[in-house]
């Protein structure tokens, strides 16, 4: 019987220790270990960043090699890897110098970064990190990315962050408000004049508050979902003319609204982009901060910027990213959920003016502006 007991407590211990990953991947602070993940460019961007970090969960120390398998790839995209202290060229698929990572260790070296080159599409990377103690290149961990540029029209937050897919969150403590609203802009990348229409989906609505849309010419009434004109964007030009309005009538609470912009005439279901906008009233009486992303401090800055956030509103995973104007990742920071602040070095950043984003599960949730000044 004691043979028996300590031969089931060997076999429970190993499937413990064989189930654990020799190496994580973390993506915006949460592991996607054998998950695919997408980020988001434009055709404009001469660069869309995948920005990762591999932790290291054995005992001993790991030489980590990264291997690129291309799975589907835009004509005329390219797509290189840095890892380590070293960059790759798009002609290298395996990386020839090993990252060392401690036991315990984690290495926040890793970017897969992807040059549209003026295209548009979608370009499937999967990216397999191994250790070379198994010669035989199994892999420890692996994630696929999907580098999704533009589709056939782009939704801007600001002059070039593209927002398509994304969630944003328009947000008062003050029960007196009478309107929050939120305009986002649209790019045709085609070389064709498009017609576009913008459908209303209520996925949450606080009863007795009502909203409404405007889009080319028009603005519709609370009670109609979809535009009943479209509106032409020429080719290669931007349409700024939508606008969302909440007027939450003194009533708090949250309504959830995705706003879909499509093309009739080429099927709705092939042709799509959407945003969902959070439109948030606290009110009195609920416990809640006065913004879920703070005014950044100093702003200039010119070394270090400390921003502060909802801690209650995110999850542990959350993350603060800054971009530039072009749209591209520059620094991310994971966040301190007890203090609700993070601290950033913007040392080393041109002098500019950037977009600080507060990112939970992949998706924006507030966006603020910051100048760095040295």
């Amino acid at each position: 019987m004691k043979k028996l007991l300590l031969s089931f407590a060997f076999i429970v211990g190993y499937m413990l220790v064989s189930g654990q990953n020799e190496l994580d991947i973390f993506y915006q602070g949460r592991v996607v270990n054998n998950s695919t993940i997408t980020v988001y460019g434009n055709i404009f961007d001469d660069v869309v960043v995948c920005a990762m970090a591999v932790g290291n969960n054995t005992a001993s120390t790991l030489n980590v090699f990264v291997r690129r398998v291309i799975i589907r790839e835009v004509p005329g995209s390219s797509c290189l890897m840095c890892f380590g202290d070293y960059c790759y060229p798009p002609q290298t698929d395996t990386t020839r110098f090993p990252a060392t990572l401690e036991a315990g260790a984690v290495n926040e070296s890793f970017l897969g970064d992807y040059s549209p080159a003026g295209t548009r599409g979608v370009t499937t990377v999967t990216y397999e990190f191994f250790d070379d103690v198994t010669l035989d290149h199994r892999v420890a961990a692996e994630v696929t990315v999907n580098y999704h540029t533009s589709g056939d029209f782009s939704i801007l937050m600001g002059d070039t962050t593209v927002i398509n897919n994304s969630t944003l969150v328009q947000f008062t403590s003050d029960i007196q408000v009478v309107q929050l609203e939120q305009q986002l802009r649209v790019v045709n990348n085609t070389d064709q004049t498009e017609e576009i229409y913008v459908r209303r989906i209520i996925n949450q609505e606080v009863q007795g508050s009502e909203n409404l849309f405007c889009f080319g010419t028009n603005c519709y009434p609370p009670s109609a979902d979809t535009s009943l004109n479209s509106f032409e964007i020429y080719p290669g030009t931007i349409d700024s003319s939508f606008k969302a309005d909440y007027s939450p009538n003194g009533n708090a609470g949250k309504t959830s609204i995705t706003y879909e912009f499509f093309n009739m005439a080429d099927g709705r279901a092939e042709i799509r982009e959407s945003v969902t906008v959070i439109f948030n009233l606290s009110g009195v009486g609920i416990n809640e901060p006065t913004a879920l992303l703070n005014a950044a401090y100093p702003n200039p800055a010119s070394s270090f910027v400390l921003i502060g956030f909802d801690k209650q509103a995110v999850s542990n995973t959350a993350a603060i990213v800054i971009r530039n104007m072009a749209g591209q990742t520059v620094t991310q920071a994971s966040l301190d959920s007890f203090s609700g602040k993070a601290i950033i070095d913007v040392s080393g950043l041109p002098n500019g003016m950037y977009a600080y984003s507060l990112i939970d599960s992949g998706r924006i949730i507030a966006t603020r502006k910051l100048i760095v000044q040295h």
